[in-house]
């Protein structure tokens, strides 16, 4: 770099520090004027490199733009030439690598001011891509893809994911909350959307997600979805490798659902609850009228249904097997999460199923348990009467188990105030489990509470046999304000007149 172009660097960055002629003059050494002349030359030269119908002027511009770049800007020039020789577009060095250089070499640059300079030459030398506008036919196509979502659930943020399926002829939009990103959720949002429609599009457009396809460059699909594909009768296309432009559509449609339904409200009980709430946002997002088309996507659903395939006979069963060895405690891990297994199943190793949002204990294939499916990780799901033979047993075990700390708050202060001392009773109290929902059982506890009684199982399991109202409480349970004065009842009898009287 020149030396003038190194003067003219040191006045302008004490200049924009100061702002003064005067205090950047005194601190750098040189004339009020030079400092003056040399941000006007400065601010002229940038005011010409920003305008459009900027002149080329031969020996003047060139004197200009060495005196006006900063040595980190010459250096970065070098260091992009260097990258953009780089035939592979991944080995060619970001914005955020080239600040992190200048810097190591001890270049005074913020990470913003090499980005924009990064920006901007990239916008001047790339070759600007065109693309095709499309056409698609009443009933041909739709397009699906996913796009995560965060929830307020009460005790904390989770994360979920939306898939979305787009008809790009009327521009009606179908979407699903899942907790898993899985093949049995990419068919699960399938099925529910042939369900809805009454039929099955005849082309269905997807980018290179791996539920999809194994081998992107290759498009060799998963087998799977080949066997799904070919039961319902539509074909895949894929977008090319780096493309998602080309199913467009639902690119767009991602954001717009999750900013329509979402944006404004986060916070939902469960997968359930956003999924009630998200249906009634997109019958109402389909009811809008839509750019450049005469009818609202609605309506012109109503049209496209009479395109659509025939489902078939029956419906496919969205589930997937496997087995998995049981632990000591009894249980079992699955996607990372742990499940209970009954403690009267004997071999080490047992068979489930596994579904959308349950997993269910198989015994030749006879159902021998079911668990709601976990989202997280490192969750557990305990079934108490998994454990009852064991508590049978060893009935001290019961106190601190983690299956009974994992019940209804009204079950477990029933055994901290009444059956700490008499787990054994308790214990009769959970095989009740085997006859109602533990929904049911809480409640008629709770009823039992609430009158002053103590739930024994003998009571409960009255109540649920015979179904009927809970029986008045027995007398030496009420304190009745009757002074006897001595042994008799003659007090009582006299009460009992009169009553009758």
């Amino acid at each position: 770099m020149s030396k003038m172009a190194k003067e003219v660097d040191e006045i302008m960055k004490t200049y924009e520090e100061d702002g003064t002629y005067k205090g950047t003059a005194d601190k750098i050494g040189v004339a009020r004027n030079t400092v003056k002349k040399y941000v006007k030359l400065y601010n002229a030269a940038r005011e010409e490199e920003e305008s459009e119908d900027q002149e080329e002027n031969g020996a003047k511009n060139r004197r200009i733009e060495e005196m006006t770049h900063r040595p980190w800007e010459l250096r970065l020039n070098e260091l992009l030439k260097e990258t953009m020789g780089q035939r592979r577009k991944k080995m060619r060095t970001k914005a955020s690598t080239l600040y992190r250089n200048l810097a190591d070499e001890g270049y005074k640059v913020s990470y913003s001011s090499v980005k924009r300079r990064v920006q901007a030459i990239k916008d001047q030398y790339t070759p600007r891509e065109t693309f095709i506008r499309q056409e698609h036919p009443i009933g041909k196509d739709v397009e699906f893809d996913w796009g995560e979502v965060f929830f307020d659930y009460g005790c904390a943020e989770v994360k979920r994911f939306m898939g979305v399926f787009t008809f790009p002829h009327g521009m009606y939009r179908f979407a699903r909350i899942y907790a898993h990103q899985s093949m049995l959720e990419v068919l699960d949002i399938h099925l529910k959307l042939f369900d809805h429609l009454g039929g099955v599009p005849k082309e269905i457009v997807y980018d290179n997600m791996k539920t999809v396809v194994i081998t992107p460059g290759k498009k060799r699909f998963n087998p799977q979805m080949i066997q799904f594909s070919t039961y319902y009768g539509f074909s895949i296309r894929m977008c090319n490798v780096g493309k998602p432009n080309e199913k467009g559509s639902v690119e767009n449609s991602v954001s717009f659902v999750r900013r329509e339904a979402f944006s404004l409200k986060h916070t939902f009980r469960d997968d359930g609850d956003v999924n009630a709430y998200l249906e009634q946002k997109l019958e109402k997002m389909n009811r809008y009228t839509v750019y450049e088309r005469t009818k609202t996507p609605f309506d012109a659903m109503e049209e496209e249904k009479s395109h659509f395939k025939q489902l078939p006979g029956s419906r496919w069963i969205n589930a997937r097997e496997e087995s998995r060895i049981i632990n000591k405690y009894s249980m079992i891990s699955v996607d990372g999460n742990h499940y209970s297994v009954p403690d009267t199943f004997f071999p080490r190793k047992i068979a489930i199923r596994i579904l959308v949002d349950k997993i269910e204990l198989l015994n030749e294939q006879r159902c021998i348990g079911t668990h709601e499916r976990l989202s997280g990780k490192g969750q557990y799901r305990l079934e108490i009467t998994h454990y009852l033979e064991t508590f049978k047993r060893k009935p001290g075990a019961l106190a601190q188990s983690s299956a009974l700390r994992a019940q209804a708050n009204s079950l477990q202060q029933l055994f901290d105030h009444h059956y700490t001392k008499k787990p054994k009773a308790f214990i009769d109290i959970l095989e009740l489990l085997y006859q109602t929902s533990p929904r049911q059982l809480v409640a008629l506890i709770e009823r039992l509470q609430s009158q002053g009684i103590i739930p024994t199982a003998d009571i409960l399991k009255n109540l649920l046999e015979q179904k009927e109202s809970i029986p008045a409480p027995a007398l030496d349970t009420y304190h009745l304000d009757i002074p006897v004065k001595h042994e008799g009842l003659d007090t009582f009898d006299r009460l009992i007149v009169r009553n009758q009287g």
